[in-house]
Parts: C-alpha cells; structure tokens; sequence
C-alpha cells in the first residue's frame, strides 16, 4: 500500500475548493458529440431502434463521446438478441421433451437467455446504465468559465 492520503474523486475535490486545479482530470471524452456507430457494422431494425433509444435515454453529452459508439453497439446488439430469444421463450415455453430420453428438460433458449443477460448486465455497466455504474460516470469538466455544463460552477 502506497503512503500518503487517499485519492479523491474530481467532483469532492471541486466541492471542497482544491487549491491544485491543476491536479484535476480533464476526463471529457476525446471527441464530443453523440455515441457513432463504428464504421463496418450493419444494424439490424431492432437494434437500429435499441440504438435510437440508447442515444435519446443514455447517451450524456460531456460524458460519451463519438468514441464510445462501439459499446453502444454492443448494448443495442445483446439487447435485441436478448428480445428474441425471449420472445421465442414465451412461444415455445421453458421446458421441453427431451429427443433422446423424452424426459421434460430445460429449453436450450433458457439458458441461452440467462447467459445473454449475464453478458448484458457488463455491457450496460460499461456505458452506465445501472444505479451503480452511474454513480462512477465523470461528469463535464472544463477550464472554461462559460460553459454552463461544467463542474467549474460547484461552489
């Protein structure tokens, strides 16, 4: 363990009044504007529409970048293959007759749901979308006093 204090996050540093601005993280996104889509990926309908959703609810300017496009698509991409094989739960039921022993077992779509929503469950906390991740998303700084999205204000 390394000697000395504990690090601080940006936002108590600026809640507190830091004396060492210069200490803190320029952590903005590298090119502003909302999540692309990276060049080469083709998006179904529904996850054209999961997207759409994605940029209109998630995506927080100042937050996500152009960049992260690439875990947008991800979400949009486990998202709807998550609907699909949900939906082919609901049609065909959660256990089945076994082809070799003709005893009833789980249906393959049910553990293939279970894994897709376990994959899911990283995918949206990468771009914060659990209470959780969230709470770990940096918020806008910048060192220009006019740009009304800063954490500059924070008295």
């Amino acid at each position: 363990m390394k000697p000395g204090p504990r690090p601080r996050a940006t936002i108590l540093r600026l809640i507190q009044g830091s004396a060492h601005t210069e200490r803190l993280k320029a952590d903005r996104p590298k090119i502003a504007g909302p999540p692309e889509v990276p060049p080469g990926s083709d998006l179904s309908p529904a996850e054209s529409d999961i997207w759409n959703w994605l940029i209109r609810t998630v995506y927080v300017p100042g937050c996500h970048g152009a960049s992260d496009g690439a875990a947008f698509l991800r979400v949009a991409r486990l998202l709807a293959r998550a609907n699909e094989v949900d939906a082919k739960i609901r049609a065909q039921g959660l256990v089945m007759k076994s082809p070799r022993t003709g005893k009833p077992e789980v249906q393959p779509f049910a553990r293939l749901s279970r894994d897709i929503w376990a994959q899911l469950n990283s995918a949206l906390d990468a771009i914060g979308m659990t209470p959780g991740a969230r709470v770990r998303l940096s918020g806008p700084y910048t060192k220009n006093p006019v740009d009304s999205g800063s954490w500059d204000d924070i008295d």
